[in-house]
């Protein structure tokens, strides 16, 4: 086996095997009289089909799959043989095999980087250091009043945060889209669960109005056909709803898990464990 290794940039690299025709033809032959016995051809009797049948039926499949074995064994032992890091799987080109012959093929793919590791034993390293606040603290328990919000209808025009409930069909020219239109659809304005422009479009409206949003498709739409394209929503509000965050007392701690001595509780141990996170990702 003659091996060859060509750099082809830092971390591509681009290795030609050759193999002795003639190891090759062996092998070939040798896949050959192992199959002979076992394959069944009409007009001989199980066990007793010649070899050259064998050749001139399946000698291409078998062939096929000698050469790739011979491949797959070659390079293994190239790559070892070399002191190659091989990252991913190569791409192979095989040449075409002739009988009496050398066989060839390149592969082609990348090495992972040599990596220099310094010591650091005489290098100082400054540790971040991040106080967790009253603020840090009460952020936390708005995420949380948010995150348990709820909803009641108001009569008044919408606003931003709230959410509507609205059916709307969306038209590209003349025709409806598919995806495009929806009944008693609950939208909330701005979480920007719809196209740009869509949420917005709703603010000032109230229950029983009716609008026609002219709209642009993002042009990183994951569906190909909408892409970039402009369209129009016939929207009409059925109703609206205000967001509610609730006080934080003791019926909140409690529906959030806690159950413990009021608020200042509450904020205390709130505290130690956002510093104990703190610390373990700074640790980490």
């Amino acid at each position: 086996m003659k091996v060859a290794v060509e750099t082809v940039t830092t971390l591509e690299r681009k290795l030609t095997i050759t193999l002795p025709g003639s190891e090759v033809s062996e092998a070939i032959e040798k896949r050959i009289k192992q199959l002979a016995p076992k394959v069944r051809v009409d007009g001989f009797r199980p066990g007793k089909v010649p070899a050259r049948v064998v050749r001139q039926r399946f000698g291409s499949e078998i062939e096929g799959e000698v050469l790739s074995e011979q491949m797959s064994e070659s390079f293994q032992k190239a790559v070892t043989q070399e002191h190659l890091k091989i990252a991913g799987q190569p791409t192979v080109t095989p040449k075409t095999f002739k009988a009496g012959t050398d066989f060839s093929f390149v592969a082609e793919f990348e090495v992972f980087p040599h990596v220099v590791f310094e010591l650091i034993k005489d290098k100082e390293i400054d540790r971040p250091v991040v106080d967790i606040t009253d603020d840090d603290v009460d952020a936390m328990i708005e995420r949380l009043r948010e995150q348990n919000a709820t909803f009641e209808p108001v009569e008044r025009a919408a606003q931003d945060g709230d959410k509507l409930t609205v059916d709307y069909q969306g038209r590209k020219g003349d025709e409806l889209f598919e995806g495009g239109s929806a009944s008693d659809a609950r939208i909330e304005i701005g979480s920007n669960s719809m196209i740009p422009g869509f949420e917005s479009g709703l603010i000032g409206l109230s229950a029983g109005d009716q609008k026609t949003l002219s709209l642009t498709f993002p042009e990183d739409y994951h569906a190909e056909d909408l892409k970039g394209q402009a369209v129009m929503f016939d929207v009409t509000v059925k109703s609206i709803e205000s967001k509610v965050l609730p006080e934080v007392n003791d019926d909140f701690l409690k529906d959030i898990g806690f159950n413990g001595q009021g608020i200042a509780a509450f904020k205390e141990d709130a505290q130690k464990n956002m510093e104990h996170e703190l610390a373990e990702s700074i640790k980490g």
